[in-house]
């Protein structure tokens, strides 16, 4: 390669940032996070990318398991807000039977 060119499967910057933020618990469809637990994401993802490299995994995995990460973390959130919800209806409707 030729010296200043980038590779071209090389990991955008903005990647392992909103990593971070979703494994620290920040939702992707709104609402807040907290730095701690995002401290604790981007040391997850700092973790994980450095045992790649040490391992010498090539550039296209270490994109695929940080892609799954993500989307593993999205998932999470999601079934999060479900459990959540059916949650607060089950104890929402045992107060109005009790009334």
């Amino acid at each position: 390669m030729p010296p200043g060119s980038t590779s071209p499967i090389s990991i955008p910057p903005t990647r392992p940032a909103i990593a971070a933020a979703v494994i620290g618990g920040a939702s992707l469809a709104g609402g807040s996070g907290n730095i701690v637990y995002t401290l604790f994401g981007a040391l997850t993802v700092a973790v994980v990318q450095n045992g790649l490299n040490l391992n010498a995994v090539p550039a296209a995995w270490q994109n695929i398991t940080l892609g799954l990460i993500i989307i593993l973390a999205v998932g999470l959130d999601m079934w999060r807000g479900d459990v959540g919800m059916w949650i607060s209806r089950i104890f929402s409707f045992k107060r109005e039977t009790e009334e």
